[in-house]
């Protein structure tokens, strides 16, 4: 639904062409670009499994594509568990943005601005980390800044990183501050501003 809206306004706004040449030529140029695998530039920056798989390790697409659609779900199952449980916590939010990259087979490392955002929101939130899962998420930081290097060992340590981040916030038991979930912040900000608002 959402979608639909945002390509209706689009057209109501700056008309059909628009689509017509991103069905022409942009979605061309990114079915080629995902299926002709070589390690240039472009793939070097894309973190995912997809690429790791299909660049590095020259699995046929069709086993990287099963691969990572059973690595995607289970991705999913853990975020949403979590979101079920605990709320619209930060742990959440960092575990929902970085299943995000992991799930998309068109992501490059300038994407991760989202995962780091929810990341420092986490590191500022919680009492305490497991060091394991205070490891793997300075990975998961410096992942971005040293991700070419990463690529030229050949072996798929992007995309451990980030499944390997996953798994450990979904296992690890870190202690949240008084103020770690996003919906009792907001709550507590809105009784602030009444309590400013009805005080003398």
């Amino acid at each position: 639904m959402t979608a639909l809206l945002l390509i209706t306004t689009s057209v109501l706004i700056w008309g059909i062409a628009p689509w017509q040449y991103y069905m022409a030529g942009t979605m061309p140029f990114q079915t080629e670009f995902l299926s002709v695998h070589r390690p240039d530039a472009k793939n070097m920056l894309m973190p995912g499994p997809y690429e790791d798989l299909s660049t590095l390790m020259h699995v046929p697409e069709w086993y990287a594509v099963i691969i990572c659609v059973c690595i995607g779900m289970a991705a999913l199952w853990m975020s949403f568990h979590l979101l079920i449980k605990e709320g619209l916590t930060p742990r959440v939010i960092l575990m929902l943005a970085t299943t995000t990259l992991i799930i998309l087979p068109y992501g490059f490392e300038y994407d991760m601005g989202a995962i780091t955002g929810a990341l420092v929101i986490y590191l500022a939130s919680a009492a305490e980390i497991p060091m394991l899962t205070h490891l793997m998420l300075g990975l998961l930081w410096a992942l971005p800044a040293l991700i070419l290097e990463i690529k030229t060992v050949q072996l798929p340590i992007s995309s451990s990183i980030l499944i390997l981040s996953l798994v450990s916030l979904y296992f690890c038991e870190s202690k949240m501050s008084a103020a770690s979930s996003i919906e009792n912040l907001l709550g507590r900000e809105g009784e602030r501003a009444v309590t400013d608002r009805t005080a003398p």
